[in-house]
């Protein structure tokens, strides 16, 4: 009786495991007619009978009120698969094409995975043969470049879990584990960008002997330190659990507890936009004290002028934050977002 009962035991848990894993995978559908039935009766209250007439398709695919009314009135009402594989169905209805940007973006990547490898070992190589001497801002750039490739790596990782096509054709498995990758590409981006900084930072009490001008680099080293542990812890905690960083997004309205993320994005685009002003303008009020001849000085000016590129990136990324924080179809619009700020690591470095 007992192989029995445990026979009948594994039979029952494989068919509920079966409709776990079915439940979680994107649809096979072809018509949006077949949409999940929660999808159907949210979308039939916002147009008229019969529901999917050629009318009310048409309307869906070219008036974006209410393709997003749709997508909003779902999004409360129905499990968030049940809005993927309805937008997966709208999607093939309107006869738009499937994106597939996951090789450009794995190009782009590896070519900043190359330029930085180049440059911090041409800059090792310097340092080895007696050229210059070793010092915290080598140590500090090189730790940054480690994060640098860290990130790249994760990057080309994403890339085969679901990065630059639409979230609704992956399955649970696929997504959760994009922000698992996710989150670690967003820890390697602040640390690097924190170390890079300190590096410039260190360059400059290198270079400039003036008393209360390194008494401002070091309180400058002091604040970009506190801020990137404040904002690490921030984002740590963002969501409680822990565990829903990365599971978090299959309920709407997110369940536990929750920080407000598009606050704490903003305060550290902000602030590294104010650090990138204040670490642009701070070196330009010691140059003309160094006795240098006019075209060293010219030369030196120069290479803090990349700073404005480092303040217009900056700003440049601050728009693609905020469309990233409030996007759900977040393979798609990541790389938007991570695309500049590697460009503005790679820049600093």
């Amino acid at each position: 009786m007992e192989v029995f009962a445990i026979l009948r035991l594994f039979i029952l848990s494989s068919f509920f495991l079966f409709q776990y894993v079915i439940a979680t995978e994107p649809t096979n559908a072809t018509s949006i007619k077949d949409a999940p039935a929660c999808a159907i009766e949210q979308f039939s209250q916002l147009v008229d009978q019969p529901t999917f007439s050629d009318a009310n398709i048409k309307r869906l695919c070219h008036d974006g009120s209410l393709a997003n009314a749709a997508c909003s009135t779902i999004l409360m009402q129905c499990s968030m698969r049940d809005l993927f594989d309805f937008l997966k169905l709208e999607q093939i209805a309107c006869g738009r094409p499937e994106l597939d940007n996951d090789h450009k973006i794995r190009g782009v990547n590896y070519a900043i995975l190359g330029i930085v490898v180049v440059s911090v070992t041409l800059r090792i190589l310097v340092k080895c043969t007696g050229f210059s001497q070793w010092g915290p801002d080598d140590f500090t750039v090189i730790a940054a470049a480690v994060l640098t490739v860290l990130q790249c790596i994760f990057m080309g990782l994403m890339t085969f879990e679901g990065l630059g096509r639409n979230i609704w054709i992956f399955n649970d498995e696929t997504i959760t584990k994009f922000y698992i990758y996710l989150l670690v590409v967003q820890y390697a981006y602040v640390l690097s960008l924190c170390l890079v900084e300190l590096s410039i930072l260190f360059f400059f009490l290198r270079t400039f002997p003036d008393q209360s001008f390194r008494t401002l680099v070091k309180l400058t080293i002091g604040f970009d330190i506190l801020t990137t542990i404040i904002f690490s812890i921030c984002g740590a905690f963002q969501r409680q659990p822990f565990y829903l960083l990365w599971e978090g997004w299959k309920e709407f309205p997110p369940q536990g507890k929750t920080l407000n993320i598009l606050a704490i994005i903003l305060s550290h685009a902000g602030v590294n936009l104010v650090l990138d002003i204040w670490m642009f303008v701070l070196p330009l009020t010691q140059l003309y004290h160094l006795g240098l001849k006019p075209k060293k000085k010219a030369g030196v000016m120069l290479i803090f002028g990349v700073g404005i590129f480092l303040i217009a990136a900056s700003c440049i990324r601050i728009p693609y934050l905020l469309s990233f924080s409030k996007s759900l179809n977040a393979t798609c619009e990541f790389p938007n977002q991570v695309l500049p700020q590697q460009g503005v690591s790679l820049t600093r470095e």
